[in-house]
């Protein structure tokens, strides 16, 4: 029944009904109805993956005002990006029915696990910790959560904590104002005379939000004391029989402190006492304090004053005296005693210490490891400019190996005597001695992830046919020691002997290479038997450690928890142990940039200085830059104008690498809009017209209208297909990069028509990419690696056996002037923040066939440009770049005895 107009009913009145469909979302099960709408659980058709819905109320769809302030602030909510926050994927609208979003978390609600009885101390620091982590996240960014309760709060079955919700009770304020009167709150105006309706949310409420008043990010620091109050004790803070009796207790009442457990530390009690705080003024300031506290530090004073105790004045004199000789008798003694006691000693000193790359050097080859530490952690390993380096961590000197100059290398791993490193470089596993000398090949390696050196032997994992290698690491004949299943589309990464030999640890995708590694498992295999057991579920680059710990990564943060090698089998739940980790967990490889030694000390790569996002700038050929009117996204790799100059098609990321859209960005005014919305959509190449997109998705290619009327037409499909790059000035075809296991990427042309047929254009080992017709539609540019390294080439169009020439020696990304007359490439040097390229310019010379002048540099040193630019018909170059705030230099973290901080908070039970 529809409830009255007067009710104030916030939740849709007609259930959808299994089955139904939402865009590309199809209804499953609900999961629950509140005051903020239903919720349900969906299929996304399109992706493949489970979300959760959550339909907005019929009073949103009325008032267009609120529906545009709702929509803003969803999207400021959506750049929320942390593991412990579940993430909102989007707004999708059918008919009349306008649902959000949002990341479906499996797992039990914080309710559920508190169940109204004490939790074990040990269960609840990692989840309040998580917790804090989260509240920190949103906080630094001008998010409060305002309706932070255990409902809100998910645990899954690793041990991993997602909040929920974030920021939506002001995003369906009515008002919008957050001073409003908390009675017209979402979670309040629902049967909020009921008794008994909402009980759960009003007790999470702050004094000051309670009373109506401005909320700020201490009203999520009460809601956090209150929620970690309830896991201690395993009953509420505040209650009573009626919402008013709720708030009232929470204005004028203590909780009762006598239920807190005897044994829990005096820090947490403080922490909560400082949570609790009526007045906003003395509560905890930073979320990121109780973060610290949970981590075993010590809470900040609040200012109280110890008492002093008062010597009686009525006292005799002779007691003074006696007094101060007891005193020095005392200290006297005491100084003996310490001098003769046994020296004691204290666990090893954990430390951190940032080690910034010099201007020159960039990493190369960050998809894939690129450092690693000598077992007994005196030395560095890392890739940069396309060659190892070497660093002793007590000197300050880093030197090239000379036997890995130019060789591009990636995932170098120690040799348990810390003498030799192995590495993957050009299809080959190869080792060189950190003396230096030349580099000895190991056997043929096809495109491994992940290197382990235990004893004599090697291990790595191969895609084609999926397989884990073992070989000696002397050389010698390789041993394929497990297969996979290569019709479940199977691949391994990281293997690790573990147990004596008898098993090996890896993380195992399933499924399509385009879905990345957010799926994978952490699994362990008997070589005996074939038995596999999964020991996590949605975690890459796994790692059994010398203490006892199973390290892996999920997105951008390090978890641990307790392996039984002699069981093979994990317990406990898992803790995140380092955040900020570079990962590449969206993309082909799962990689996390951390590597430790035998000896106890860790070196990660920070994430926040592999962030993806850019900013649009205009650079002219006397240098000068000015930035566009346009939001920092993660705008990634190649960018499009329009042939009028007067728009930008972009491809965003979303949440993980592979996961993007096309975006149109209006130049003159710096409006951003979405143009697909397949989560799947790649680099796209506009219509000589300036009509039409084209772009590929699911190797699947398609063009959609650029105003985005109209439903996008498909082309055609084609496996391993990548993005397109040029489209033929009289419209007749579209050319696209497309990947290939024997010859790694070629350039494939398809006709545009009633009818496609698809071939490929160029096709050799060399790697070609990139190819863009000229003006004229004569000749395609195009870069490859034929000499070991990118070049740009021209040839004839569309007959492209009649000819070719080399314009560069070293180039990638070509571009033609809007006359012809002129190509540029980008040709690529190093900068301290990253790499940084030169705009080349080659002149087309007039004359029957093609001839062109020298190349000469037009932009120089541009710092951080990465493949994205394109040349304007006024001759001015786009680019995107790192954002000008915060790009910090590249560099590792070491941190020394990490094994100590580890083992203090994830221990491990002896058995």
């Amino acid at each position: 029944m529809r409830l009255p107009a007067s009710a104030g009913s916030l939740v849709t009145p007609v259930p959808l009904a299994p089955g139904t469909r939402l865009g590309p979302y199809e209804i499953g099960a609900p999961l629950g109805a509140g005051g903020m709408g239903e919720v349900y659980r969906a299929r996304d058709t399109k992706l493949n993956r489970d979300v959760a819905l959550k339909v907005l109320p019929d009073s949103f769809a009325g008032d267009p005002d609120r529906l545009a302030r709702f929509t803003r602030e969803a999207q400021t909510l959506a750049s929320l990006n942390h593991p412990n926050i579940a993430h909102i994927h989007g707004l999708e609208e059918s008919g009349s029915v306008r649902a959000l979003v949002m990341e479906f978390v499996e797992g039990d609600e914080l309710t559920a696990l508190i169940g109204r009885s004490p939790m074990a101390l040990a269960d609840v620091l990692p989840i309040a910790k998580q917790i804090a982590e989260a509240l920190e996240a949103a906080h630094d960014i001008g998010i409060v959560h305002r309706d932070l309760k255990p409902a809100n709060i998910k645990v899954r079955a690793d041990g991993t904590v997602k909040v929920l919700d974030f920021g939506l009770a002001k995003a369906m304020d009515p008002t919008g104002d957050a001073t409003a009167n908390a009675t017209n709150s979402p979670t309040l105006s629902l049967h909020a005379t009921v008794a008994g309706m909402i009980l759960g949310t009003a007790a999470y409420m702050s004094p000051e939000q309670a009373r109506g008043k401005f909320v700020d990010k201490r009203a999520d620091i009460w809601a956090f004391g209150v929620v970690l109050y309830e896991m201690l004790t395993g009953q509420q803070a505040f209650t009573g029989d009626t919402i008013t009796d709720i708030i009232a207790a929470v204005v004028t009442r203590e909780p009762d402190w006598g239920v807190i457990p005897a044994t829990t530390p005096a820090p947490i009690r403080q922490l909560l006492t400082r949570c609790l705080e009526k007045d906003p003024k003395r509560r905890l300031r930073d979320i990121g304090e109780a973060r610290f506290v949970l981590d075993g530090g010590l809470l900040p004073s609040s200012g109280a004053v110890a008492p002093t105790v008062v010597a009686s004045a009525s006292a005799g004199r002779l007691w003074p005296s006696l007094a101060v000789a007891a005193l020095l008798v005392a200290i006297a003694t005491s100084v003996v005693a310490w001098r003769m006691r046994p020296q004691a000693v204290g666990p090893p000193v954990v430390s951190r210490f940032t080690i910034e790359l010099p201007p020159e050097q960039a990493f190369t080859r960050a998809g894939r490891h690129v450092a690693a530490l000598s077992p007994d952690g005196t030395h560095l390993a890392y890739v940069a400019n396309k060659q190892i380096y070497l660093r002793a961590l007590n000197d300050l000197a880093v030197a090239p190996i000379p036997g890995t100059a130019n060789t591009d290398p990636s995932e170098p791993v120690f040799s348990p005597d810390g003498q030799w490193i192995a590495f993957w470089s050009a299809n080959e596993l190869k080792k060189v001695s950190i003396a230096g000398g030349a580099a000895l090949m190991i056997c043929a390696a096809q495109n491994p992830f992940g290197i382990s050196w235990t004893g004599d032997r090697i291990l790595f994992a191969e895609d084609s046919p999926p397989v884990v290698v073992e070989v000696p690491a002397n050389g010698g004949p390789r041993k394929t020691i497990i297969e996979l299943d290569a019709k479940k589309e199977e691949m391994a990464q990281s293997p690790q002997l573990v147990a004596d030999g008898r098993a090996v640890l890896f993380t195992l995708k399933a499924g399509p290479l385009d879905e990345g590694w957010l799926n994978s498992s952490i699994v362990v295999q008997e070589l005996s038997t074939g038995r596999r057991t999964e020991l996590v579920k949605g975690g890459t680059d796994g790692h059994v450690l010398a203490t006892g710990h199973l390290a892996y990564s999920r997105e951008a943060t390090l978890f641990a928890l307790p392996f039984d090698e002699s069981r093979l089998t994990v317990s406990g739940s898992a803790v995140p142990v380092q955040q900020g980790v570079q990962a590449a967990s969206g993309g082909f490889s799962g990689a996390a940039q951390v590597a430790w030694s035998a000896s106890g000390s860790m070196v990660f790569v920070p994430d926040v200085l592999a962030g993806l996002d850019r900013e649009l700038v205009w650079i002219d050929r006397q240098g000068h830059q000015e930035r566009l009117k346009a939001p920092i996204r993660k705008y990634w790799s190649r960018v499009r104008l329009s042939p009028d100059g007067k728009k930008v098609a972009l491809r965003i990321t979303g949440d993980a690498l592979m996961e993007s859209d096309i975006s149109l960005l209006e130049i003159s005014s710096g409006t951003l809009t979405r143009l697909t919305f397949t989560g799947l959509a790649t680099d796209p190449a506009w219509s000589p017209d300036g009509k039409r997109v084209c772009y590929e998705s699911g190797d699947e290619a398609f063009c959609q209208s650029a105003d985005g009327s109209g439903k996008p037409q498909a082309l055609f499909k084609l496996a391993r297909l990548n993005p397109a790059t040029s489209i033929a000035p009289d419209g007749s075809a579209i050319l696209f990069d497309t990947s290939n296991l024997d010859t790694r990427m070629d350039i494939t042309i398809a006709t545009l028509g009633s009818r496609s047929e698809v071939r490929p254009l160029i096709q050799t080992p060399a790697e070609e990419k990139a190819a863009a017709i000229s003006p004229d539609g004569r000749w395609v540019a195009y870069s490859a690696a034929e000499g070991g390294h990118d070049s740009v080439y021209v040839r004839p169009f569309p007959a492209v056996d009649q000819g070719k020439w080399q314009v560069s020696d070293n180039g990638q990304e070509p571009r033609w002037s809007a006359n012809g007359r002129e190509l540029f490439y980008l040709s690529y040097g190093t900068g301290g923040t990253g790499i940084s390229a030169s705009v080349m310019s080659v002149p087309i010379l007039a004359g029957p066939g093609f001839t062109t002048g020298p190349p000469t540099p037009v932009v120089t040193a541009v710092v951080g440009a990465r493949g994205a630019f394109d040349v304007a018909p006024d001759g001015r170059f786009l680019f995107t770049l790192p954002p000008a705030r915060g790009t910090g230099k590249a560099g590792l973290v070491v941190v020394q005895n990490w094994f100590e901080e580890l083992k203090a908070r994830v221990p491990v039970t002896t058995r």
